[in-house]
């Protein structure tokens, strides 16, 4: 399925590039809110940091780094979907599509970014500076659980006239449906960074001076192309799952008996390619 799925997203290559412009976007914010607060004294003195506001920032943070991953998300899953049903997506048509469910990616955006902060006071250190195993504990299993419900949220909410919070439970029961093939999909696509942080630990540490330098900027290279394949395809994935979960049919580029082998359509029967 992965291979299937760089294949497909392969076809529009506007893909490959949105996860550029929301990291350059989410570097630039990051940068911001560290000099600029900084600078004006709202995170308070090095002693004495204003905890509350880097909160409130971290939060704001979360909220804005998952709005852009599922917004692109969004266009990506749009483009697969015209792709399966034999049309060629533009980036204009996906933007679109993914601008007339804002409100719903919004409040995506914000139970993530909800999420995110708590797991993060959870797995933070304690008074005493040592770690907080139990928060920790609590922290991945909210993780686990945030994973699972939300696997299949992005494809729901675009694809049926439903709320995100229904669109939690149908995603459970999607996942249930697809666990094994939606894991083996993502831990597949882990190796495609591999290349890129062997050469980069290669040049820290084994190699110095000027080629141990062009090794690292290889590896830097490689791990940027391993992130820019990795999101789309991701999208891509979740939406074929769900289209043979929730209608039975095999997406075009994918094969039936690498999706029926994980899990049956709604009717327990394989499905069929779509025309």
């Amino acid at each position: 399925m992965t291979v299937a799925s760089i294949r497909i997203a392969s076809k529009e290559p506007w893909m490959f590039f949105l996860p550029v412009i929301s990291g350059v976007i989410m570097l630039a914010l990051i940068l911001s809110f560290i000099f600029v607060p900084g600078t004006l004294g709202l995170y308070g003195s090095a002693d004495s940091p204003n905890q509350a506001t880097i909160i409130v920032a971290v939060a704001l943070l979360y909220f804005i780094g998952y709005f852009l991953f599922y917004f692109t998300s969004a266009m990506v899953v749009f483009g697969a979907r015209e792709r399966f049903e034999g049309r060629d997506p533009t980036i204009g048509q996906s933007f679109s599509q993914s601008l007339a469910r804002i409100d719903k990616i919004l409040l995506l955006s914000l139970i993530g970014a909800i999420i995110g902060v708590l797991m993060q006071l959870l797995s933070g250190r304690g008074k005493n500076g040592r770690p907080n195993i139990i928060g920790q504990i609590l922290a991945s299993l909210i993780g686990v659980a945030w994973t699972v419900v939300s696997y299949f949220s992005l494809p729901v909410i675009l694809n049926e006239q439903i709320g995100v919070i229904d669109s939690f439970k149908k995603s459970y029961e999607l996942v249930k449906k697809s666990w094994g093939e939606g894991v083996s999909a993502n831990i597949s696509l882990l190796f495609i960074y591999v290349p890129g942080a062997l050469l980069l630990l290669a040049g820290i540490f084994l190699l110095g001076g000027t080629v141990g330098l062009a090794i690292i900027v290889l590896g830097g290279l490689l791990l940027l192309i391993a992130y820019m394949v990795s999101i789309p395809v991701k999208a891509v994935i979740s939406e074929a799952l769900y289209v043979y979960a929730t209608k039975g049919v095999v997406p075009s580029g994918f094969e039936a008996d690498h999706l029926a082998s994980f899990y049956q359509g709604p009717q327990g029967l394989p499905g069929k390619p779509l025309q």
